[in-house]
């Protein structure tokens, strides 16, 4: 989605250390993994080993370590912020089943036929080659690893979408193009094309509300969803089109006195065919 890489490394960060507090949306998701995870702990038995894609703070890594103390745990990132932050937590929880590193997705190598499980949250919307990941990951699981993750698609944050736009085309700026996020039946396809076996694909929609316009669009900094906007001119900046930006929002969505905010998350769960 974002051509230039160092924004994503340099944003996240920054905001390594105040993320959890506000990430509650990815939060709630990320509890959505360690529940399917666990619910499925006959069919996957004791992993020897699990991959986080985008391990952020490493809290997922965390809660995997609970239910699976025994088993290697690693979690990588393209923040070096984010790193930095999750191995001072890893060495105040005493966790020496968790290892965390600084990488890229898409140019990940790692020993084939290695991990038991991948999990990713939140962090596929980010993905620009997404078959180079997508064979990535099934080069590094076990045939019949599972890969469990979630990611924002089509609709999300269409209100912002629709403002951005609308008032765009009033200041007759044509060279802001759309924040593109893709369909599950692109996900689907995905899967398909590279050999994994769809096990649950589902879409779910989800819509937070703010005080204000401002207020969210401060959230979406502190979270780094405001990455969407990086590629933009800086125009979008000026207090004049902000302005008229907000007054858009609040015309055209604006319910009770709350502003919403939509994010359409899938949930999946897949399994590595033997090829």
């Amino acid at each position: 989605m974002i051509d230039d890489k160092k924004i994503i490394k340099k944003n996240f960060s920054k905001i390594s250390e105040y993320y959890d507090k506000y990430a509650f949306l990815q939060n709630k998701w990320q509890d959505n993994l360690i529940f399917s995870i666990k619910s499925r702990s006959r069919i996957l038995n004791l992993p020897s080993a699990i991959l986080d894609i985008g391990s952020g703070t490493g809290n997922l890594c965390f809660k995997l370590s609970k239910i699976y103390p025994h088993t290697k745990i690693l979690g990588i990132d393209i923040a070096p912020g984010m790193i930095a932050y999750s191995k001072k937590k890893k060495e105040f929880l005493k966790l020496d089943n968790i290892e965390f590193i600084e990488g890229d997705a898409e140019n990940f190598v790692y020993q084939k036929n290695y991990f038991d499980i991948v999990v990713s949250n939140f962090v596929f919307q980010w993905i620009q080659d997404y078959n180079a990941v997508f064979n990535s990951i099934h080069q590094t699981l076990k045939p019949g690893g599972f890969l469990f993750f979630t990611t924002l698609v089509e609709n999300t944050l269409f209100e912002l979408k629709s403002s951005v736009n609308e008032v765009y085309k009033i200041f007759n700026k044509n060279n802001f193009p759309e924040i593109n996020f893709y369909s599950i039946d692109f996900f689907e396809k995905l899967l398909q094309n590279n050999f994994f076996e769809k096990i649950y694909l589902e879409k779910f929609k989800e819509t937070l509300y703010f005080q204000t316009v401002i207020d969210f669009l401060k959230w979406l900094k502190i979270t780094g969803a405001l990455n969407v906007f990086n590629n933009r001119e800086n125009s979008f900046l000026i207090k004049k089109i902000l302005f008229e930006i907000i007054n858009t929002y609040n015309k055209n969505f604006k319910i009770d006195s709350k502003i919403p905010s939509t994010f359409e998350v899938i949930f999946c769960v897949s399994r590595s065919k033997k090829i």
